[in-house]
């Protein structure tokens, strides 16, 4: 008797252990800025599952869960200000209430460049030369390097909502170019199997990527620069990448 009552202490002192306590306690909801139709690789759901680079990274972060809260990208400005997203995946000089955020650097760069169809790969030799003709481009997206340009070079802008339109109006000809990230691009061709699209060797610009947190949310600013930090020098960012590269 007084065995099993012993063996009953012990097993309760372990369930009052601090490290125990973490464990199950319940994980604070992150409400997610996600595009409309997710934005992969980075990020999507599928069968109602999350998934992509971002889920990826926040899997070895216990205490956040992420809830994805889709709308147009026109609109992430009044959802800052709103305070109706408590973490983005954005630039700083894309939004006009940087002062409510945090800029987390995600430890890796996003490089835009021009996509085409095969036959048009070669038609322009650099940014610079690339005139008079049209772009398909994410609706709401400021892209750098691109501004004055719209104009100046006679480049008339298609505005799509996602990256998935981009491919399907250029496959289409409805433009003669699409700008867009890299990776996302690529990895949507091979999944679409896009075949007759490459990407074209006109860089537009080179960004770092960064996490954007509310400023209400000071703790987790500092615990997200350190998991990104660790996972950089521990190469399992890169091992995360490498699982979408296309």
């Amino acid at each position: 008797m007084k065995r099993s009552f012993y063996i009953f202490l012990a097993g309760l002192v372990l369930l009052l252990t601090p490290s125990y306590l973490a464990q199950i306690k319940a994980a604070t909801t992150l409400n997610f800025y996600a595009s409309e139709n997710g934005l992969r690789p980075f990020y999507w759901i599928e069968d109602h599952v999350q998934k992509g680079i971002i889920p990826d990274i926040f899997s070895s972060l216990p205490e956040y869960e992420l809830n994805f809260v889709e709308a147009p990208r026109k609109r992430i400005d009044a959802y800052i200000k709103d305070a109706r997203v408590d973490l983005i995946m954005l630039h700083p000089n894309y939004t006009k209430e940087d002062d409510l955020l945090e800029f987390v650097p995600l430890q890796f760069s996003q490089k835009n460049t021009l996509f085409a169809l095969q036959e048009n790969k070669s038609k322009f030799a650099a940014l610079n030369g690339v005139t008079g003709t049209s772009v398909c481009a994410r609706d709401g997206y400021i892209y750098i390097n691109m501004g004055k340009r719209w104009a100046e070079q006679s480049l008339r802008r298609e505005n799509l909502k996602n990256n998935i339109k981009l491919l399907q109006m250029l496959s289409f000809k409805r433009c003669e170019f699409a700008i867009g990230s890299s990776l996302s691009m690529k990895y949507l061709l091979k999944e679409y199997r896009y075949d007759n699209i490459v990407e074209t060797d006109i860089l537009v610009n080179e960004v770092p990527r960064f996490l954007a947190v509310s400023k209400r949310h000071p703790l987790l600013t500092h615990l997200l620069s350190k998991h990104l930090e660790e996972l950089k020098a521990s190469g399992k960012l890169d091992q995360i990448l490498q699982k979408y590269a296309p």
